[in-house]
């Protein structure tokens, strides 16, 4: 037999909610209750009459009899039934653990359920009290089971899942470690990449809008190097928004296309040949003035005529000619009498930006002293592109002969 306060003297089992465990226990109690009451009716229904014990005050019907009266009992085979059913004064001899917490056929292994008579009273059966306890992830035994690993039964268990990286890409698998679910994805964050594919599984995020070749500068389809677009994804793929013309070097010291070099395209060391110089023209060597001038950017073979036009009053014939070039350019001055091969007069090479002067001069003879020179502008060094300037001026001032007859 067993009594009420050995319902409650069981230690409780080991399991993941004690709120589950109380309720459970509870119900268990009422069970008991249940079987109690059984009791009470038998002993309502003998009609007996005082307790041996001396209660002749209280009818039978009002309280379950303490010591149940000898004539009230009628014997017969002990059931488990929660009655005194052989009349011994205890009830359900022979049937052990009612009462008592057992483990029904669910898939825990805890033991909150209750043992309880069975329905012909000839056994005791495990009635369940509720779902089986699942093994969650909590680093404790829910089931009560040493063999079922922890978080077994969590609903989420190898789903796959997102790791802490900023795509939003499942290249992990949910498990249970160290009694909190965590997902074993480790991989870095995937970009999503201007290719037309959903890289980092996000379809809220722009295709390419972290593809590091996306949103800077860039150079089209053109001749130069100049980088006037952005490059954009278009149609899954890095397209340039620059669809302007070509820009093409011009000489001005400035480097226009894009390409590193300044100036380039414009030959100033061209090497023409004395035997092709134009004629610049022709001044008055003796009565001036007269000015002839050219200017270019590259080297350059003119021929000049000085003629003698008053026969009574010159001393010589005579010019002076001037070539200015700019600063970081520099371009010597070599003049010729007569013919280029043999016949340098005179020549000026100063540094880039200082002018370059050479004065011709031809003393005044009996006959026409007229004569041509040839003028060189040769190309010496240069930082940038531009312009030399020439100018030949008649009949000047010139200390010595430099072209004799």
């Amino acid at each position: 037999m067993h009594s009420v306060r050995s319902m409650f003297s069981t230690p409780i089992p080991n399991r993941g909610s004690a709120s589950v465990y109380f309720t459970r226990r509870c119900r268990s109690f009422m069970a008991l209750c249940t079987s109690l009451a059984v009791v009470s009716s038998c002993a309502q229904a003998s009609g007996g009459g005082a307790d041996a014990g001396g209660d002749a005050t209280v009818a039978d019907a009002a309280l379950p009899d303490a010591t149940p009266d000898a004539t009230s009992c009628v014997p017969s085979s002990e059931l488990c039934n929660g009655r005194d059913d052989d009349c011994d004064g205890d009830i359900d001899e022979g049937y052990s653990g009612t009462g008592e917490p057992c483990d029904s056929d669910d898939s825990d292994e805890c033991s909150d359920d209750i043992t309880v008579c069975s329905g012909d009273g000839q056994s005791t059966i495990c009635m369940d009290q509720g779902p089986a306890l699942p093994e969650l992830c909590n680093g404790m035994d829910d089931d009560c089971s040493a063999a079922t690993p922890d978080g077994s039964d969590e609903p989420f268990l190898g789903d796959s899942c997102d790791g802490a990286d900023s795509d939003l890409c499942h290249e992990g698998i949910l498990g249970c470690v160290d009694g909190a679910m965590d997902c074993s994805d480790i991989s870095d964050s995937t970009l999503e990449l201007c290719n037309g594919v959903d890289d980092d599984c996000d379809i809220t995020s722009a295709d390419g809008s972290e593809d590091i070749l996306n949103g800077v500068a860039c150079d089209g389809a053109d001749s130069d190097l100049c980088e006037e677009g952005m490059t954009e994804c278009v149609a899954g793929s890095i397209a340039c928004s620059d669809i302007s013309g070509d820009t093409l070097e011009l000489c001005s010291g400035q480097d226009e296309d894009c390409d590193g070099s300044v100036d380039e395209g414009f030959a100033r060391d061209t090497n023409p040949l004395c035997s092709s110089a134009p004629l610049l023209g022709t001044i008055s060597g003796d009565i001036g003035p007269g000015v002839l001038m050219a200017s270019g950017g590259q080297e350059a073979w003119y021929r000049v005529t000085i003629t003698e036009n008053s026969f009574t009053t010159s001393s010589y014939l005579s010019a002076t000619i001037d070539l200015d070039s700019p600063a970081n350019v520099d371009y010597d001055l070599f003049v010729y009498c007569e013919s280029c091969v043999g016949g340098l007069a005179s020549s000026s090479i100063n540094p880039a930006g200082m002018l370059d002067r050479v004065g011709i001069r031809r003393n005044d003879g009996p006959g026409d002293e007229g004569f041509d020179i040839l003028i060189e502008v040769r190309f010496s060094s240069a930082s940038m592109c531009a312009d030399w300037n020439l100018t030949v001026t008649a009949d000047t001032a010139v200390a010595i002969e430099t072209c004799p007859f």
